[in-house]
């Protein structure tokens, strides 16, 4: 009963994920050109590396937005931010 309970709320998570990288990946110009964004969405986030403070903010602007869409819906939904970390692999 747990699994199929928690399924409902991690699949809506993971949509929301989705569109949140998808709404990111727009800020990466088509074709050959400089990256811009490199997004990675694992499990129930998107870590996310940026060229510079511009591209940052925009991000920044695009996760709004998603998160705008979906908080009607999902009141307690939030963003929790890490900014300039080293490595990945100091994440917590």
């Amino acid at each position: 009963m747990r699994a199929a309970a928690n399924h409902k709320i991690q699949s809506a998570g993971a949509q929301i994920t989705k569109r949140m990288q998808r709404r990111i990946w727009d800020i990466q110009p088509s074709g050959l050109s400089e990256w811009l964004v490199r997004p990675i969405n694992i499990h129930d986030e998107v870590i996310t590396t940026v060229a510079n403070a511009e591209i940052s903010r925009r991000v920044r602007e695009a996760v709004d937005e998603v998160v705008n869409v979906f908080k009607p819906r999902v009141p307690l939904l939030a963003i929790d931010w890490k900014v300039n970390m080293s490595s990945w692999a100091g994440k917590k």
